[in-house]
């Protein structure tokens, strides 16, 4: 009997010993990582160094699932939780220098100077940031109730399909029925994802007129337009300027830890 009651005291020992334990991991569970970027997007004025090289026909469109249009806080597609990104006012910015030579530049024009706050993740769970910014242009795209016309277009992706440029896909085929569509000069993803360093993936796609501007089938107000798509991965590293270039447009982008932002205010 002695026996048994020493047995069950020292199962309660145990017991509670492993509960202090797991409860104390709970406690200490590691908070989650906040990151403030800012991000400046320019083109170059000259399409020198675009034209140096060659470029596919039909470049398709950056993927957009699940990417937040950050700048009106709205989701492409499933409903992103926004309280994990924080979008910067101008005056909290610190690339102004930076942003000023680029404006005052001949040989580049600024597009945009922004930046935002968000909590860091591996990238299978990091939300992609979308952008679609200057100029904007006027395409043909087929009405979605003439697709397809015949059996022989049934390998046409659908203009719904975001894999697809509808300006390349459609604007030389005369055998839908077409209607007007806007798009922007550039536009594309940047998703910024942690593990041992912080990793930027950027997917762009640059558009510009034709060398010989002309309307798509003789439409008034549309434009013929050539494409340019851009896809990056590189490691960075906090507090340092990194500089992504293409032949049509650069991206300057900066990162810092929230918390010493908070701490050196």
């Amino acid at each position: 009997m002695q026996a048994m009651k020493q047995c069950m005291n020292i199962n309660t020992k145990l017991l509670i010993i492993f509960s202090l334990l797991f409860s104390g991991s709970m406690s200490h569970a590691e908070p989650a990582r906040w990151y403030q970027y800012e991000l400046i997007i320019f083109k170059y004025t000259s399409n020198t160094y675009t034209e140096s090289e060659s470029w596919p026909d039909k470049p398709g469109l950056p993927d957009y699932q699940n990417s937040l249009a950050l700048l009106t806080g709205k989701a492409d597609d499933n409903p992103a939780p926004t309280k994990n990104f924080v979008l910067l006012k101008q005056k909290q910015l610190i690339l102004k220098k930076e942003a000023l030579a680029i404006t005052r530049s001949s040989r580049r024009k600024l597009l945009l100077h922004t930046g935002w706050i968000q909590t860091m993740h591996p990238k299978d769970k990091t939300l992609p940031v979308s952008f679609k910014i200057g100029k904007e242009y006027t395409i043909l795209v087929p009405e979605p109730t003439t697709l397809p016309l015949s059996p022989d277009r049934n390998q046409l992706p659908a203009p719904t399909d975001t894999t697809t440029d509808p300006a390349g896909a459609y604007q030389d085929d005369p055998g839908f029925a077409m209607i007007p569509l806007n798009v922007s000069e550039l536009e594309g993803t940047i998703s910024i994802s942690i593990s041992r360093y912080l990793h930027v993936w950027s997917d762009f796609l640059f558009r510009r007129p034709d060398d010989n501007p002309t309307t798509i089938n003789d439409t008034p107000g549309t434009v013929r337009l050539k494409e340019f798509r851009f896809k990056d991965h590189r490691r960075m590293r906090s507090r340092e300027l990194h500089y992504i270039d293409s032949p049509s447009f650069g991206i300057l982008i900066y990162a810092l830890p929230y918390k010493q932002v908070v701490e050196n205010k």
